[in-house]
């Protein structure tokens, strides 16, 4: 994904300027945390969300970022008005612990298409699977931190397209790579639970306080038989899954999904900062 400008600590770089000391320990340790979100029509949906979370991770990591909110809020601002009214914005915004004291703040800005139905193939993947991280009973969950590798790993896995589905080591559907994964069965609304280590994304518990959802553990074989299947993740906000395993699923005609994708629809605004 193209990067379109970058925003180091207030100061806007092209992609091509853009610098930071390679002694930042976020780099050199992986020691930071972030969040993924989508700029809509100048709007960022769960914006709250997103840094209460971002806030108790670094927390959880040790970092004391002394925020302004009007100051970083500033920064989305500016970031945003290069965002042509066509499309939407993917901005990832990353702490990262700088030199030890003095913390960095990065905001990345991706041109997106504009929030329409989106469905594709999902894939349950074989070579990795969803193991609680080292640190799960220290703090009680996942943090977002900026340590993907697995992500590169499975995309050899994975077909062209294809979203991936991680299980956990006893063959339990845990997430997918980047989202939250929802199935329907006989009209009931499933997702897995937290306590298999998976990351409370900001759109699943938004759903879990708007819907009636059930947490539940199911395996590969009962996930194939669902009705409807869905990934939540803070940038897409929603994928439908047309097929999985060899199994045909509604994919963007799905009721649920349907009833899902227009909720997001009529809420946005009013669970939104408003950056225009």
């Amino acid at each position: 994904m193209k990067i379109e400008a970058v925003s180091i600590n207030g100061q806007i770089h092209s992609s091509s300027e853009a610098k930071i000391k390679a002694v930042d320990r976020g780099f050199m340790f992986g020691h930071g945390a972030f969040e993924t979100f989508r700029v809509s029509d100048g709007s960022i949906f769960l914006f709250k969300e997103h840094f209460t979370r971002l806030k108790k991770n670094l927390e959880a990591l040790g970092i004391v970022w002394d925020y302004d909110p009007n100051e970083y809020q500033a920064w989305l601002k500016k970031l945003s008005d290069k965002i042509p009214a066509d499309k939407d914005g993917r901005l990832r915004f990353c702490v990262t612990s700088g030199d030890g004291v003095s913390p960095n703040a990065i905001i990345y800005l991706s041109l997106i298409d504009k929030f329409v139905p989106v469905e594709k193939e999902a894939q349950i993947l074989k070579t990795l699977t969803r193991h609680k991280p080292e640190y799960f009973d220290a703090v009680g969950f996942r943090i977002k931190t900026l340590e993907y590798s697995y992500l590169y790993i499975a995309r050899q896995e994975l077909r062209d397209g294809a979203d991936g589905i991680l299980l956990n080591p006893d063959g339990y559907v845990a997430e997918g790579l980047t989202s939250n994964i929802f199935w329907v069965k006989n009209g009931r609304i499933y997702t897995p639970p937290l306590g298999l280590g998976i990351l409370a994304g900001t759109v699943r518990t938004w759903l879990l306080e708007k819907l009636i959802v059930e947490e539940k553990l199911i395996k590969q074989e009962e996930l194939l038989q669902a009705d409807e299947i869905f990934l939540t993740a803070g940038a897409s906000y929603l994928t439908a899954i047309s097929i999985i395993g060899g199994h045909g699923k509604p994919g963007i005609s799905g009721e649920v999904y349907g009833k899902i994708y227009r909720l997001i629809q009529d809420s946005h605004r009013e669970n939104s900062l408003q950056l225009s």
